[in-house]
């Protein structure tokens, strides 16, 4: 049997496995996908399904990618919700806009205007230009991890001055 044969084969099978590693989580085929195609590059992919073990390998590899802070899924897929603009303002993705968006909006421009020049550009890349950590590190060749912990700085001062602007209001 051919890996994409085989893969046809027990594709609903991996995917429902896939759904339950990941808890239902909405990556969950995202997850499946992004296994099946790394697998599917491995040299040894047909020596694989011939031996009889290639639903394991799958699994094994949809477990270590699913849980591993340090996968590449984690960083490509898994990560890049860690920072978005809507979560700065804790506006679910598919809720409307809320009223008082606009006023949290202006918040953060002004809390942003507020940081120190590395800070405010690198945040101001990161948002305009829609990059992840990892992208906006590669452009930059700035170490992941310092971007990481700038990011995070920003956010936190952003969610401070809101919290401190609706409370005053």
């Amino acid at each position: 049997m051919t890996p994409n044969d085989y893969i046809t084969k027990n594709y609903e099978h991996l995917k429902l496995s896939c759904k339950n590693i990941s808890k239902g989580h909405k990556l969950s085929e995202d997850l499946l996908h992004y296994v099946l195609t790394e697998f599917l590059e491995k040299d040894n992919v047909q020596e694989i399904v011939d031996s009889g073990s290639a639903t394991f390998y799958i699994i094994r590899m949809v477990l270590n990618s699913w849980n591993s802070q340090t996968s590449k899924f984690h960083f490509d897929y898994r990560h890049q919700y860690g920072i978005r603009t809507q979560e700065l303002f804790d506006v679910p993705y598919e809720a409307d806009i809320q009223p008082d968006t606009e006023l949290h909006l202006e918040i953060a421009k002004e809390a942003v205007a507020e940081l120190d020049w590395y800070s405010e550009k690198l945040f101001n890349t990161f948002i305009d230009e829609g990059h992840t950590v990892s992208s906006l590190s590669r452009e930059t060749l700035i170490p992941r991890s310092s971007i990481k912990l700038s990011l995070d700085r920003v956010r936190l001062h952003i969610k401070k001055r809101i919290k401190e602007k609706t409370q005053e209001s």
